[in-house]
């Protein structure tokens, strides 16, 4: 009897940590205790600095609030079924600073719904095609974003290059 009283709070333990409950995640690169790293044991106890780490650090169905202000960071977005919301496309900004990379945001996940920010500061210099968002998951949500492109870039002649580019996808954009 001892075994078995034993061995359900182990399947118990198991289960209660393979369990993890969706929640909201802050980014705010203005708050003086924001914490920069991924790997944070609870990642809806803190603040971000970056973006990126908070989205590494969540899970599925997870909400990514980011306070206005101005990230400097490209971003993976490799998850399904996550909420990056910007404080508005006013005031939220994701300056891609012009990476060598030929796109600022990825977004490979499917699920995703991207509202509210300014994208800018796409690359130049690079031989390749150039994208400020590029979608390659599918049903994702792209909305309320403005994008910035460079005014030395041919963005009409060059076919190429966009600013947000759906690869064959089932996606949507909207204003």
């Amino acid at each position: 009897m001892k075994k078995i009283g034993v061995f359900l709070v182990l399947i118990f333990l198991v289960l209660s940590i393979s369990l993890v409950s969706a929640g909201t995640i802050n980014v705010d690169i203005n708050d003086v205790s924001c914490v920069i790293g991924s790997g944070q044991p609870d990642p809806y106890s803190i603040v971000y600095c970056n973006i990126q780490d908070a989205i590494d650090d969540s899970v599925s169905g997870d909400i990514i609030n980011v306070a206005a202000g101005t990230y400097n960071e490209q971003l993976s977005i490799d998850k399904n079924n996550l909420t990056l919301q910007g404080s508005g496309a006013d005031t939220t900004i994701i300056d891609l600073g012009q990476p060598s990379e030929t796109t600022g945001i990825w977004i490979i996940g499917d699920n995703i719904i991207f509202d509210g920010f300014i994208v800018r500061n796409i690359s130049t210099t690079s031989s390749h095609a150039q994208y400020a968002i590029r979608v390659r998951g599918s049903d994702n949500i792209i909305s309320n974003n403005k994008i910035i492109g460079q005014p030395i870039r041919d963005w009409w002649n060059d076919e190429e290059d966009s600013g947000i580019n759906i690869d064959g996808t089932s996606s949507t954009i909207s204003e």
